[in-house]
């Protein structure tokens, strides 16, 4: 039998799971569908169904935001992640610890990061809950700054709403490469 400690545990173990799961990929959608819908003039008009097209389908849009969301975040890992770290190894390479390579600094941390986390012990913790923040800020800003570059390639004028959501787009990044470069340095320290 178990006691309510165990299944509160077990409850917001479930609920942190969904929760960076959420930020991993739904945020990268959304974002991506916000933007565009910004930029285009009639807002939205690509959900628009029914009789007249006047209602923004929610299920269609939900089905494109896990759509965008779930390649974004699978572009971001499989490219666009490695790119970034290998950018902040560098620059960690540099200036901390010059007698190593970016290659062999990234090798090293993420072989140490397995480790931790098979163990589950505090740093691992504390890894996984970066992880979620740090690929929300990267899949929000790649989300935002796809949208734009879709509405560059069809056609669609640079308006106010465009230069917002640039701004907003590179913001993100930035905070992202901050926030992940901070975490690089403790996990070089450790």
């Amino acid at each position: 039998m178990t006691n309510s400690s165990d299944i509160t545990t077990s409850l917001l173990t479930e609920a942190h799971t969904v929760v960076d799961l959420a930020l991993r990929y739904i945020a990268a959608g959304g974002s991506a569908i916000l933007a565009f819908g910004l930029i285009q003039g009639h807002s939205f008009e690509f959900l628009r169904t029914g009789s007249g097209q006047q209602d923004v389908s929610g299920w269609l849009m939900l089905l494109f935001i896990f759509i965008l969301g779930i390649t974004i975040y699978t572009i971001h890992r499989a490219v666009l992640f490695r790119l970034s770290h290998v950018f902040l190894y560098s620059i960690v390479g540099l200036f901390l610890v010059p007698a190593r390579s970016a290659f062999a600094l990234e090798k090293e941390t993420t072989t140490r990061r397995l480790e931790r986390r098979n163990r589950q012990d505090g740093w691992g913790k504390i890894f996984d809950s970066w992880a979620a923040e740090c690929h929300f800020l990267y899949c929000s800003s790649w989300g935002i700054l796809s949208a734009l570059a879709l509405a560059e390639a069809i056609g669609l004028p640079w308006g106010r709403s465009s230069s917002i959501c640039f701004f907003t787009g590179t913001v993100l990044f930035i905070s992202a490469l901050i926030h992940d470069g901070v975490m690089v340095l403790k996990e070089i320290e450790h």
